[in-house]
């Protein structure tokens, strides 16, 4: 399993492909599992792709301090380093963009071009989601994640016809879920 030495945590990552260098950070509390096998699989085929467990999800590690997307964005350009990205084209998914944005504005030689998917430019200007019913008593994470991000991020129509598509996000996405405690630092 490959991991690299980032500001003194090991953080989890992957290469994919060979081509133009991409670079896939994924959401707040996801790890590289959020990228579906065929979207990667597509991607690789023209490009050179790092995925990556930001710090505190996935297989990284999650020390116990204050998190930040500066500190993300830092995280991310030193594992580029280490995997010898110069400069590569950037794609983030909700908090992943946030860290992208930071990046190019942080470190701009090292961006090619942004890719922003489902985000904002930071809390401070945040609209959140509707709140959704929370009052089934379920504990299972994957019957918690299809009730506060499934419902949110896609049609009920799809949701409703493409069971097994659901199962497959849910199983992803839920497989490394983070302690509450991480989520909580991370906007701070």
């Amino acid at each position: 399993m490959p991991y690299a030495l980032v500001d003194q945590i090991r953080m989890y990552y992957e290469i994919e492909g060979s081509g133009s260098p991409l670079v896939l950070i994924p959401g707040m509390g996801s790890s590289l599992d959020v990228w579906a096998p065929s979207f990667r699989h597509a991607l690789s085929r023209k490009n050179r792709i790092l995925l990556l467990d930001n710090r505190g999800t996935g297989r990284s590690d999650a020390p116990d301090s204050e998190y930040s997307v500066p500190m993300m964005a830092q995280d991310l350009s030193e594992l580029m380093d280490k995997v010898g990205i110069e400069r590569g084209h950037i794609m983030g998914l909700s908090l992943g963009a946030m860290i992208a944005q930071e990046l190019a504005l942080n470190h701009p030689h090292k961006v090619a071009s942004l890719i922003l998917c489902s985000t904002h430019c930071g809390v401070k200007h945040y609209i959140p989601f509707p709140q959704v019913d929370d009052t089934d008593d379920r504990k299972d994470s994957s019957d918690a994640y299809e009730d506060s991000i499934i419902r949110r991020m896609y049609p009920r129509e799809f949701i409703e016809n493409h069971p097994d598509q659901i199962k497959d996000i849910i199983d992803r996405e839920t497989r490394y879920t983070p302690p509450a405690h991480i989520f909580e630092r991370i906007y701070q």
